[in-house]
């Protein structure tokens, strides 16, 4: 019995693709109630795969937006088993039932902030005996680097071995003396990482993910069997995940939906794809999952070809013929003009705007510009899209001087966040408590209180402020306090000389993990105010969340890097905070 999806999954494999510029989740679930609408409370039996929780949170809602649209009572929606396809653990496949047995024996995912300082000391010890100094920020950052690696060498099933012979040895002796020194560096990850691993009983964790998805391809496979599973959005990009979506898309009740696949690029130019253009993916999994199949054989999603417009379909194919791969663009010039002789140019560039910026300032003053401009328009929704992380962060920092707070779905690195920033202004005056621009950047932070009211924390500061303007002469704290002393009010000294107090503990620690804790307390005890405490108001939100997480991590390691140098304590706290975003 094949079920209402039965025309969509009896092609094998059942390959489709919604393109670029439609809205995909709306026009992926609108066919999907279509099929269903006389047996609604079937829909449950159809499980569906999606990239990420942030999709599976949106398709609810898209199906409780259709229901109003069709005027079905939103009490009596019903929805399919909604998976995100990136967040695969042992939970998942005990949910689902019917694991092999051997999957739940794997070892434990190795520690990240383990992990990461193990390969730290190893690149340190690594740089001691070339006879290099050692300086724990950067060798952090090294750290991380050999930690990607890693990571994408078990995405892509590569065993770290192909290093060894990535370059014939013959090339080896004759090649540069920085590329010899980059393979000896590796040899960190070749030589000495396998071993660690084994002893401390752990799995890489991209190879864990591998594994489980690999777990859950196979229960997959027996579920497409007798129900309707559909795996929709993903690119395949992990290789596990390329596998499971060919395992779908040939079974007997299964379906895979690709975003954004060019159907309409002709041959020549889809042999000549490579590497980053946008459609290298797409190829790579037809090469490799779909055993060459042909792009022709990919149909659109039904209800596709109904629902676009004119002017979608002219900028697709504009779009395609501008990202035309270089070894194909011997007639580019001839295929523009036949483009535009047909007026679909006109369609394509509809709404287009050309803005040139002279600065990087200006470029998002003018993106915020029009942000807000259209913002003006009861109900309208705009979007930014762009690679630039740091254009995103002026424009939403500019929007906010107008009161307008945007979702940014790239994150705001950790450290950069409201209360990062806050323990990242107490590490810079820690390092330099001498310096008055970092004294006084930590005073004016919103989170700084010392247990004072608002106002009465401002007027303070204020004194502070204008007794520190001038040229600097002291070398010490005494040297400071008779600075500010004849200057400023008792109320206004005694922030200060408590706040050099319990900066006392900090520097009188020798070792690195003392230090962190003393950091932590001086800023809890920092951002204590007339109704929380500090450490209500430092540990709360999404960014005091993330924050204690990553410190109780750091915290907990027993590999911490082994530097209590007070005065590059700010770098070494921010290489330590590491990559992590808050979304």
């Amino acid at each position: 019995m094949m079920g209402p999806l039965g025309a969509i999954t009896s092609p094998t494999p059942a390959l489709y693709t919604i393109p670029a510029g439609r809205p995909f989740l709306k026009d992926l679930i609108r066919p999907l109630m279509d099929f269903y609408a006389e047996d609604p409370v079937a829909i449950a039996d159809l499980t569906l795969f999606l990239p990420n929780r942030r999709a599976v949170r949106s398709v609810s809602k898209i199906f409780y937006d259709i229901a109003l649209e069709k005027k079905m009572s939103p009490d009596a929606v019903f929805l399919p088993r909604l998976r995100a396809l990136g967040d695969v653990d042992e939970e998942d496949l005990l949910f689902t039932g019917g694991a092999p047995p051997d999957i739940f024996d794997l070892n434990p995912a190795a520690d990240p902030q383990d992990r990461r300082f193990i390969l730290a000391h190893l690149v340190a010890k690594k740089r001691a005996q070339e006879g290099k100094g050692v300086y724990w920020p950067s060798i952090l950052q090294a750290a991380d680097e050999l930690a990607s690696l890693l990571d994408s060498f078990h995405l892509e099933d590569v065993p770290l071995t192909s290093l060894e012979n990535l370059v014939p040895p013959d090339v080896v002796e004759n090649a540069a003396e920085h590329w010899q020194q980059s393979l000896e560096f590796l040899s960190i990850i070749t030589t000495y990482w396998p071993d660690i691993m084994a002893e401390k009983g752990w799995m890489e964790p991209a190879a864990r993910q591998q594994a489980l998805i690999r777990g859950l391809t196979q229960i997959i496979v027996d579920e497409a069997k007798s129900r309707p599973v559909i795996v929709a959005g993903s690119l395949g990009t992990v290789r596990a995940t390329g596998e499971l979506m060919a395992a779908v898309a040939r079974s007997p009740m299964g379906a895979v939906v690709l975003p954004g696949l060019d159907k309409d690029l002709d041959e020549k130019a889809w042999t000549e794809i490579d590497p980053p253009h946008p459609q290298a993916l797409f190829r790579e999994r037809l090469r490799r999952d779909f055993k060459g199949l042909s792009r022709q054989e990919i149909t659109l999603w039904p209800h596709t070809d109904e629902n676009s417009s004119k002017e979608g379909n002219a900028r697709r194919a504009f779009l395609s013929l501008a990202l035309r791969p270089a070894k194909a663009t011997d007639d580019w010039y001839a295929r523009f003009q036949d483009f535009c002789a047909t007026e679909r140019i006109t369609a394509a560039t509809k709404g287009f705007h050309l803005i040139a910026a002279d600065t990087e300032e200006e470029e998002a003053s003018l993106v915020a510009l029009r942000i807000r401009e259209a913002l003006e328009v009861p109900e309208k929704t705009i979007m930014l899209v762009s690679p630039d992380r740091q254009l995103c962060r002026r424009v939403t920092e500019k929007l906010l001087g107008w009161q307008i707070e945007v979702d940014d779905t790239g994150g705001v690195p950790v450290g950069g966040t409201y209360r990062g920033t806050f323990l990242r202004n107490a590490a810079q005056w820690l390092s330099d408590p001498l310096n008055p621009g970092l004294l006084l950047t930590l005073l004016k932070h919103d989170l700084c209180q010392l247990g004072l009211a608002k106002s009465v924390m401002s007027a303070n500061i204020s004194e502070i402020d204008k007794a520190l303007r001038g040229p600097q002469y002291w070398t010490d704290t005494e040297g400071l306090f008779d600075r500010l002393s004849p200057q400023i009010s008792e109320d206004a000294m005694k922030v200060i000389t408590t706040l050099f107090s319990w900066g006392e503990e900090f520097w009188s620690s020798l070792d690195l993990r003392d230090k962190i804790f003393a950091h932590i307390s001086l800023c809890e005890r920092l951002a204590d105010n007339t109704q929380m405490t500090g450490a209500e108001r430092l540990w709360r939100y999404e960014d005091g969340e993330q924050l204690a997480l990553i410190l109780n991590g750091i915290l907990k390691s027993d590999v911490l890097p082994e530097d209590n140098n007070t005065s590059v304590y700010a770098k070494l706290f921010e290489a330590l905070l590491g990559q992590g975003v808050v979304r």
